[in-house]
């Protein structure tokens, strides 16, 4: 499930509650501007639609959203084991983004989450 404003807590708290659940919950974790979304969307979307719906695909598309839309995208993902969404990027995690231009060495930054 994707929603603008969808990675809040509260809406993985509603979900567990319930037996049909999402298995990821993408968004934002506040209110965004229309052009972000667009920018999010067509990254997530389409890394779905080319990779398939998973985790790790799911992680790719979030740091191609953190470089090019906004860093206050994240996504939850269901946890049988914990029978609770866990969230990516966790609390104070940090991952390399690497950037590469053609024809330019690549340029890695750290993004915490």
């Amino acid at each position: 499930m994707s929603s603008c404003w969808g990675a809040v807590d509260e809406i993985a708290d509603e979900f567990e509650k319930v037996r049909f659940k999402p298995d990821i919950i993408f968004g934002a974790t506040d209110d965004r501007c229309y052009n972000e979304y667009a920018v999010a969307w067509t990254i997530l979307y389409n890394a779905f639609s080319q990779e398939g719906v998973d985790r790790d695909v799911a992680r790719e598309a979030l740091r191609a959203i953190y470089v090019t839309a906004h860093k206050n995208f994240r996504y939850l993902r269901w946890h049988d084991g914990n029978k609770e969404y866990v969230q990516f990027p966790g609390d104070n995690r940090k991952y390399e983004i690497i950037e590469k231009s053609k024809g330019s060495k690549k340029k890695v930054s750290t993004a915490s989450g």
